[in-house]
């Protein structure tokens, strides 16, 4: 174990040999934390190129404008207003010079020497000649002054007849411009179109308060309309609300009935296809004579008479399942196991109405196998009677010895009925008058006895119990 350690541990100062002069510098924590700065720098700036990246780009251009100190703009100000001003005063200096160079020739005096040793006379005429132009140009000039002031009063005359005619004749336009738009034309034959013209407008303005007392009336009329619409949108909205509530209330117990029908097993019995078909009203009355024929059926059952009350109530028709759902439980709980296998007390009245159908049929073939003529049926009942007034006589001879206090003996009389004895006559003897009775498919034997009892005696009303006697 130790030898391993010490291998590892060898092994660690192998790989740690060639770091050895990083391990040793004392300032390998700063330089990692100076790293570590410039590494925030650098990320900071990038996310900051990242950022504002267009908008360096514009910038990139002006760059060394901006790098300017703000604090010298104004200087910078000055200076440009000032070598403008320079430019300014260059460009003037400079076309000075240009006019003077082409002006140049004018200011030769070369022949000026000859001009003052001319002669005198001529200097004599010049002189009278620059008073006359004088003179003249004196006159000329106070005419041109009178001219002037008429030109100005002739100027003002004319602005303001030009104003007036100005506006005179944008009038003119405009009664121009309304003629077309009415349509007028001057000429001989516009005030004849102006009376047709006004007699049509007061005919159509006629029509037009016609017109609009008509569109009042009928819009009276579209008021009343939506007022009554108004109404009508109202009831159909609460009529709406109610049947909403309804059919909330309708979905509300259709879920009750649902739960109600998964929890007793009797799903099956409610969505059968043949009640898919039906309407309403068939379900309506299909239920109603149901619940008349079921209100015969508990009228025993004090808890089935409780639930059909309360199944009653009209506005909880769930309570109708509930009564049904009772019904079939009660009938399920008083199945016969031993002779029914099935749990659906439906099925249970199938299969026993089957099996009644059944037993009836197999009755009625052994009565048929075992019925006998109606000769015979009064043969034995002879032989009874007879069998039985014999085992009387025997007892009245055992009868003979007793005696109590005043009576001596006892002995029992034996006779027949004369019903009793007609019937058996008529078995006998007159059997095939009453042969319908006993060939009928439809009747027992023991029915067609009590028939033919009933019809040999009609004044006695007996019923089902007497009846059996006799037969």
């Amino acid at each position: 174990m130790q030898y391993e350690q010490a291998k590892e541990g060898v092994s660690a100062l192998n790989r740690l040999l060639p770091r050895l002069n990083l391990l040793a510098d004392d300032t390998l924590a700063d330089r990692v934390d100076e790293i570590q700065e410039r590494l925030d720098e650098a990320q900071e700036a990038a996310r900051f190129i990242q950022q504002y990246g267009n908008q360096l780009a514009k910038l990139e251009p002006i760059v060394s404008v901006l790098q300017s100190d703000p604090e010298q703009f104004e200087q910078l100000k000055e200076d440009y207003a000032y070598a403008q001003q320079t430019q300014r005063d260059a460009r003037q200096q400079a076309f000075a010079l240009a006019e003077v160079v082409q002006r140049r020739a004018h200011f030769s005096y070369s022949d000026s020497a000859e001009m003052l040793s001319g002669n005198s006379d001529l200097n004599e005429k010049l002189r009278q000649r620059l008073e006359q132009a004088e003179s003249e140009r004196s006159r000329a000039r106070d005419a041109m002054r009178a001219h002037a002031a008429q030109l100005s009063q002739y100027n003002q005359v004319l602005a303001s007849l030009k104003s007036s005619y100005d506006t005179k004749k944008e009038l003119l336009n405009d009664l121009y411009k309304e003629l077309q738009d009415i349509g007028v034309r001057a000429d001989a034959g516009a005030e004849e179109r102006a009376r047709a013209r006004r007699d049509e407008l007061h005919m159509q303005l006629s029509n037009n308060r016609s017109r609009r007392n008509q569109l009042e009336k009928a819009l009276t009329f579209c008021e009343a309309e939506m007022d009554n619409l108004t109404r009508k949108l109202r009831k159909l909205e609460r009529d709406y609300c109610e049947m909403r509530e309804q059919v909330v209330t309708a979905k509300a117990g259709w879920c009750a009935v649902m739960r109600l029908v998964k929890d007793n097993g009797v799903e099956r019995r409610l969505h059968r296809r043949e009640l898919a078909y039906l309407s309403a009203d068939e379900l309506r009355s299909m239920s109603d004579k149901a619940l008349g024929a079921l209100r015969l059926a508990v009228a025993d059952n004090e808890h089935l008479r409780d639930v059909l009350r309360i199944s009653e109530d009209p506005k909880r028709p769930e309570r109708k399942i509930q009564f049904f759902v009772a019904v079939y439980q009660h009938l399920r709980e008083r199945i016969r196991q031993d002779i029914i296998r099935t749990d659906d007390p439906v099925e249970a009245i199938e299969q026993m109405e089957i099996e009644l159908s059944r037993l009836t049929e197999e009755l009625t073939n052994r009565e048929q196998k075992l019925a006998i003529s109606s000769r015979s049926v009064a043969n034995i009942i002879r032989k009874t009677i007879q069998r039985e007034q014999n085992r009387i006589r025997m007892l009245n001879q055992g009868l003979q010895s007793v005696s109590f206090g005043q009576v001596n003996s006892v002995r029992l009389n034996v006779n027949v009925r004369e019903t009793h004895s007609m019937l058996l006559d008529v078995l006998s003897e007159q059997h095939e008058q009453h042969q319908d009775l006993f060939n009928s498919n439809r009747l027992t034997f023991s029915e067609a006895l009590a028939k033919l009892y009933q019809r040999l005696n009609p004044q006695i009303d007996m019923g089902a119990a007497h009846a059996a006697n006799h037969r």
